[in-house]
This record gives C-alpha cells, sequence and structure tokens, in this order.
C-alpha cells in the first residue's frame, strides 16, 4: 500500500482532514479577516483558495505557474529557509506544514521581523510583525497545554510508558492490519504536535506529548515510539532507546528507520565493549 510505505499520515475518506489540508490554518485567516500575500505550499494551494478567498502563491495549476517558477519553488522548498521567495513576491503571510518544511519552520522561529500566530496538529501561520500587531503571538507552553486539554484526559497524561511498553506483545501485530496507514486517528493530533515542539527545541514538551498520544491510543503508534526513541538517545538514554525501537518494529516490523537505528545502537554497544 502506497499510504504505508511512504508512512503518510493521512488516510482516504469522505471528509476534509486537516492532516492533509489546512482546514484549521484557513478557518483562523478567514476568521481574523487577514489579508497580504502569503507563502503556501502547493497542495495546500487550491483549498486556500476556494475558502480563504485570496490570490495565494502557488496551486495545482502548473500549466498556469510554468517550469521556471515551479522550479523556484523547489529550490526554496529544499534550502534552509525561504527567505528568497519571500523578498522576491514581498509576501508578508506564511501558512505551511511543519513536518513537511521543518527549516521553514526553524528559520521563522529565529526571525524577528515574524511571530508564530497559529499552530495546529499540522500546520504553521507566521505573520509580519506589521501585518495585524493585534493578533498575539503564540507561546509554545500555552498551545501545548491547549493540545492535550483537547485530546487528553488526565488519565491518558498520568498513563506511564513503561506501564504501555508492558501491554505490548506479540498479540499486538493482529491490530497492523487495523492501523494500516500507520497511523490511529486519536494519537495522529498529539503526534503531529509532538514533531512541532520537537523543531522548536521543546524536547521535554515533545515527549509529553508523543507519551500522551501512545496512552491514548492503547500504545499503538509506531513512528510515536519511534520519535520517543531518537528523544531519548539525545538524552544519552540508549537502552532506553532500544526499548522504544523495539515497540515501533512490533508494531510495524517494515519501520525501516526504527530497523536501522535498532541496528546501530546494537552495533555501538558491542563496539563500546570490547
Amino acid at each position: 500500500n502506497w499510504h504505508r510505505v511512504t508512512r503518510k499520515q493521512w488516510r482516504p475518506g469522505f471528509k476534509l482532514t486537516n492532516t492533509f489540508l489546512p482546514v484549521k490554518a484557513a478557518a483562523f485567516l478567514t476568521e481574523n479577516d487577514i489579508e497580504g500575500k502569503i507563502l503556501n505550499e502547493l497542495r495546500h494551494g487550491g483549498y486556500l483558495g476556494f475558502t480563504w478567498q485570496q490570490p495565494v502563491f502557488i496551486d495545482g495549476r502548473l500549466e498556469v505557474m510554468k517550469q521556471e517558477f515551479f522550479k523556484k519553488y523547489q529550490r526554496a522548498r529544499q534550502a534552509k529557509s525561504p527567505w528568497g521567495l519571500i523578498h522576491s513576491w514581498r509576501m508578508n503571510i506564511a501558512l505551511f506544514d511543519v513536518q513537511e518544511y521543518p527549516n521553514w519552520f526553524i528559520a521563522f522561529m529565529n526571525s524577528n521581523e515574524w511571530r508564530l500566530c497559529h499552530l495546529d496538529e499540522a500546520n504553521a501561520v507566521f505573520l509580519r510583525e506589521e501585518v495585524r500587531p493585534e493578533i498575539p503571538e503564540l507561546v509554545l507552553q500555552d498551545t501545548y497545554n491547549e493540545m492535550l486539554t483537547t485530546y487528553c484526559s488526565m488519565k491518558d497524561r498520568n498513563t506511564g510508558l513503561t506501564k504501555i511498553l508492558s501491554n505490548l506483545d506479540n498479540s499486538s501485530l493482529s491490530f497492523v492490519g487495523k492501523f494500516l496507514f500507520g497511523a490511529d486517528e486519536s494519537s495522529l493530533p498529539l503526534y503531529k504536535m509532538g514533531i512541532n515542539m520537537q523543531l522548536a527545541g521543546e524536547s521535554r514538551l515533545a515527549e509529553s506529548l508523543f507519551a500522551c498520544g501512545l496512552a491514548k491510543a492503547n500504545g499503538r503508534h509506531a513512528d510515536s515510539w519511534y520519535q520517543l526513541a531518537n528523544l531519548a538517545v539525545a538524552r544519552g538514554k540508549s537502552d532506553l532507546a532500544e526499548k522504544y525501537l523495539e515497540a515501533a518494529i512490533l508494531l510495524d516490523p517494515h519501520h525501516h528507520r526504527a530497523l536501522l537505528d535498532r541496528d546501530r545502537l546494537r552495533l555501538y554497544r558491542e563496539s563500546s565493549l570490547q
């Protein structure tokens, strides 16, 4: 299945999903009557043009955009920041998927000319300082608390990862078919926000979000285990990281990143013992 092999976080269905389309971010722009030149990604352009009712930077009509324009967009996607596009087109709004464009998110967060005004489980909206200055800048800690309140009960927050791990065994493999595309819907918003917090350097907040997502999904979300393993490695907890990687592999035996990182940890441990 293409969605599973490429580890996409959306599923085919019959309704709009904020995981793939900027439903909440577009509503933020519309409800606050924000106008200006926007930096957006290609797959968001059509939806933004329909809901926001303002001209967008790019959409799926590539025959209109022409090849040279598309090349500039592609170069910006791979760059450390989008400042080339921003300055060329004098943009004062930016809306994009944080997980798809982590370099952009970091660049905007480190800029004194832009402020983060909206952040949900998928997308961020940044405004230039002179655009609607009455709209406050988001504080990540406040956003984190709001996400936990929205998606997690106190029981979820108090569930320890050790307890979740102890409940995972080979019988969990029977659930892989149920979550065929690699993401349990109940854990996905918390997972996406955890990724956002990681990119913002808030590793402890990210760890809490991944853990709460796992508690909500009864431990059955391989990518959350994988991200917890990355955080554990960063703290020097390689033994704990290996346990988290094993949980990810148990749920998804074809999780190539978890398989590779687990083998690397084992090789490192063996070489250090010699």
